[in-house]
């Protein structure tokens, strides 16, 4: 898939992402796999309670994510659910992938001292049937 291909696919469902992120107390999340992020919503640094664009700003630079932040206890369940999601909706055939979401609750530090919970959800926006694209 060219680079092309792959941005016409992600124009085609940002809209619906602007409207999705306007959610009071959360924030949306677009990731290309293997890639990064492709959209981060502003609400993203208040949720976590950092200073505006500066957390944000982090995880597109330096591809940091919530993952350093898990709580040790939930880091293996958190893991595990990963795994075994994604390759229950990699087992099932190609026109159902994307009619499924996983969502995940777990514990996560904020100001480098407080956890609190998170509660994730994971939706595969595009993939490709050779899984060379995949939006989540």
């Amino acid at each position: 898939m060219t680079q092309e291909e792959k941005d016409t696919l992600w124009e085609e469902h940002r809209p619906y992402i602007e409207v999705l992120s306007q959610v009071n107390n959360s924030y949306v999340l677009v990731n290309e796999w293997g890639v990064g992020p492709l959209f981060i919503s502003s609400n993203y640094d208040t949720v976590f309670d950092y200073i505006p664009g500066f957390k944000s700003k982090t995880l597109i630079e330096k591809k940091v994510f919530i993952d350093s932040s898990i709580h040790p206890d939930d880091w293996p369940l958190v893991m595990d659910f990963r795994k075994r999601g994604f390759e229950y909706i990699y087992g099932l055939p190609f026109e159902e992938r994307k009619d499924y979401k996983h969502v995940l609750e777990f514990r996560v530090k904020v100001h480098d001292k407080e956890y609190v919970r998170l509660l994730l959800q994971y939706h595969l926006i595009e993939i490709t049937e050779s899984n060379d694209y995949v939006l989540l």
